[in-house]
C-alpha cells in the first residue's frame, strides 16, 4: 500500500544522488590505507570532508570475503569519527566501542554496528595521529581478547597486511600469505 503512494522517480533521485569528486578521493584514500589482520579489516581517512563516508566505507569493507569485523576511522572537525561493523553473532559492537571511547567522546550502536567519535580538539598533529593509533590498537586488542580473529594471543599482533597487497596477490589467503 505504501509503495503505491511513493514517488518512485523522487526516491530514485535520492538513492542515486550525484556525489562530489571529494567523495571519490576519500574512497580512494580509504582503500589505499586499508589493512587486514586475521578476520579484521580497517582503514583511516585523514582528509575526510563528509562524515557519511566513514559508515559507508565500514559497510564496504565489511563485505570483504572471510572478514567478520570492519571499521573505518577519519578525522574531521576536531573529532576522530569511527564506524564499526561485525557479522559475528557475539560482536556487541556498541558495547565494544563505548569501552574504547569512554568519556573522551560519544558512541552508540547495536550488536552488529556502532559509531562514535573521540574529541581531539586542541591536539596537535602528533596528538591526533597518536589518538587514531591508540584507538586502532585498542579496538584490535578488544576484538582479539574476545577471540574473534584467526590469530594468536591478545596483544601479540603479527604484521598486518595492506588490503591492496593482498588483493594484488591472487594466490594469497586472508592473511596475505
Amino acid at each position: 500500500e505504501l509503495l503505491s503512494r511513493a514517488n518512485l522517480s523522487q526516491l530514485g533521485r535520492i538513492r542515486h544522488a550525484p556525489l562530489p569528486r571529494v567523495y571519490y578521493a576519500s574512497l580512494q584514500e580509504a582503500m589505499r590505507n586499508a589493512y587486514v589482520y586475521g578476520r579484521v579489516v580497517w582503514t583511516t581517512i585523514e582528509s575526510a570532508q563528509q562524515p557519511e563516508i566513514v559508515a559507508e566505507v565500514a559497510d564496504l569493507l565489511h563485505r570483504l570475503e572471510r572478514v567478520t569485523w570492519a571499521f573505518c576511522i577519519a578525522c574531521l572537525d576536531g573529532r576522530v569519527l569511527i564506524s564499526i561493523r561485525s557479522s559475528d553473532p557475539r560482536a556487541r559492537c556498541g558495547r565494544l566501542l563505548n569501552q574504547q571511547i569512554g568519556t573522551r567522546g560519544m558512541a552508540g550502536g547495536h550488536h552488529h554496528m556502532a559509531a562514535g567519535f573521540l574529541d581531539i580538539s586542541g591536539q596537535d598533529a602528533a596528538g591526533r595521529k597518536r589518538s587514531c593509533q591508540d584507538l586502532i590498537r585498542g579496538l584490535l586488542n578488544s576484538i582479539e581478547r574476545r577471540g574473534h580473529t584467526t590469530t594468536g594471543g591478545a596483544g601479540d599482533f603479527p604484521p598486518w597486511q595492506r588490503l591492496i597487497d593482498i588483493a594484488s596477490d591472487p594466490g594469497g589467503d586472508e592473511n596475505g600469505t
